[in-house]
């Protein structure tokens, strides 16, 4: 039996098949993750753009706060608590009475994954791919083994799906609004979630590269058991503990279908591409299709970039 034992955390990035991946992972008989896919414990600072409903650290704060966040916290505690009354699924209700009425602290962090008899056990918040250097100090401090999963695809894609998931969240009111869409593209949102540069500096800054998984999306599409049997590697699980159905489904995939406008593509190439051309220096692999595709929207593009 294993306590307090944190084998990986998946950092992303967002729109990179992190729910696909999660889904997989909770289905392997030797790995354990939480019921909830996103946890967002480590990005809490009002210095990252991302919601979160753990911001209020005390149990009677977040009961009787009037904020949208406390708001936001209730209505998830009873949703996902009567929804395991109703399934009489005991285990789910027993972790989310240990989720749920308690501080935020990092004992209450480290009790959430204790006692499992798994080989393996982990989380995946795509948020954590924005940290800064002293929070990812932080869980390398908690969690000294930690094994860190990073996942990119072409940042034009992965702005352009980041952007269409949004406006069906209702943050953006129009995609066919350029001026709106352009201001959402270099806010900070957007710009540190598909920043992978950063990323990768201030994470191997911290962790050791050998402990620093990067895994391709363009893989994923390609042969998806294949990318699960070189991550099985990384965390040293068997290979093929994965659900052939889970393996090839289309977990996470947008309903909304709609082609990036020439005018965005182009914006979102002249955004990224010196980004592309070191990266490919650091990780070449699809790097270097996605750079020669970037220099060809740039070079089909009107627009007065250059």
């Amino acid at each position: 039996m294993k306590k307090n034992s944190i084998d990986f955390i998946g950092i992303g990035a967002h729109k990179c098949a992190s729910t696909w991946l999660w889904y997989n992972l909770r289905s392997h008989q030797q790995v354990w993750v939480p019921p909830q896919k996103e946890l967002h414990y480590f990005d809490r600072s009002a210095n990252y753009p991302s919601t979160c409903e753990l911001s209020t650290e005390v149990f009677w704060d977040r009961v009787f706060g009037l904020s949208s966040v406390d708001a936001l916290w209730r209505r998830k505690a009873i949703r996902n608590l009567a929804g395991s009354v109703v399934r009489l699924d005991i285990e789910r209700i027993r972790w989310w009475l240990e989720f749920y009425p308690r501080n935020f602290n990092d004992e209450w962090y480290l009790r959430l994954f204790e006692n499992r008899r798994v080989a393996c056990t982990g989380e995946i918040t795509p948020a954590y791919s924005m940290l800064e250097i002293p929070d990812i100090k932080r869980i390398v401090k908690l969690c000294p083994d930690v094994k860190i999963i990073y996942v990119i695809r072409d940042p034009i894609e992965r702005a352009w799906s980041h952007l269409r998931f949004d406006a069906g969240l209702g943050k953006i009111k129009s995609l066919s609004d350029l001026d709106e869409v352009k201001r959402y593209i270099d806010g900070d949102a957007l710009t540190k979630r598909g920043d992978y540069l950063a990323t990768i500096r201030n994470w191997l800054a911290v962790v050791p590269p050998e402990r620093f998984f990067i895994g391709f999306y363009d893989d994923i599409k390609l042969d998806s058991l294949a990318f699960l049997s070189e991550l099985s590697a990384f965390l040293q699980i068997d290979s093929g503990g994965f659900p052939q159905q889970n393996v090839e489904a289309n977990i996470g995939v947008s309903r909304r279908t709609s082609s990036m406008p020439s005018e965005v593509e182009a914006y979102l190439a002249h955004k990224y591409i010196n980004d592309l051309e070191e990266l490919t220096t650091m990780v070449n692999s699809h790097s270097l299709k996605w750079l020669q595709v970037a220099r060809e929207r740039l070079n089909g593009s009107s627009l007065p970039f250059r």
